[in-house]
């Protein structure tokens, strides 16, 4: 099994190394959100090109720009956590939830999109409503959705070449193929990210992923 990764999302996830290397020492949404801002203003503050790579998807004031146009301009704190709470699916800072973060879901998360399908099978069989968890990010995505690598949280927008087995698996145990959740402002469910992003493209699945989302 092998594992596509995009230089951009290969850039977020170098940025956010030392809040992901702890991802699971933290217990409260707010807190590691606010580790990941740290990472980006820091990263920002240096001149750092892999700041840009959040900042032109999710600040309202910079979306589409190059990296070079990004960077000379001024970055506050503030701008900081704008975008990541953006990225994260909530409209600005203060709507983020002051509450704990569900783990066990996060590891499904992680074992999902790594294709690690023997340990994935086995947490579902333990804990069978994580087929129907939403994440309490502000997209609110099953685990499902993040077959898209699309909408959700880039350092994960990664594609496993197993994927289509992964998908086959989850819905095979009850996962819902047609829910829909919150992104870009509107409701879509796993397909329409599937066929809207260029990962699973350029992973060469596509239209593998597709199929199996159209026949299950």
């Amino acid at each position: 099994m092998s594992l596509y990764i995009s230089d951009h999302v290969q850039q977020v996830r170098e940025l956010h190394k030392p809040t992901l290397d702890q991802y699971h020492d933290f217990t409260r949404i707010k807190d590691l959100l606010q580790s990941f801002s740290n990472n980006l203003f820091e990263a920002y503050s240096k001149g750092d090109s892999k700041a840009a790579v959040e900042v032109s998807n999710h600040h309202p004031l910079f979306i589409g720009q190059q990296a070079e146009d990004i960077l000379h301009r001024a970055f506050t704190e503030e701008d900081s956590k704008q975008t990541i709470a953006r990225a994260y699916g909530f409209q600005e800072w203060n709507a983020i939830p002051d509450q704990q973060i569900n783990h066990q879901f996060e590891m499904a998360i992680d074992l999902f999109v790594n294709g690690e399908r023997e340990e994935l099978e086995k947490l579902i069989d333990l804990s069978p409503k994580l087929l129907e968890t939403r994440s309490d990010f502000g997209h609110h995505a099953t685990l499902l959705h993040y077959a898209g690598s699309n909408g959700v949280e880039i350092w994960r927008q990664v594609v496993p070449s197993n994927l289509p087995e992964m998908i086959r698996m989850l819905i095979g145990k009850g996962a819902d193929k047609d829910a829909t959740a919150n992104f870009y402002g509107s409701l879509y469910g796993t397909k329409v990210l599937v066929e809207s992003s260029a990962h699973p493209k350029d992973a060469g699945i596509a239209d593998e992923i597709i199929q199996t989302l159209s026949l299950s």
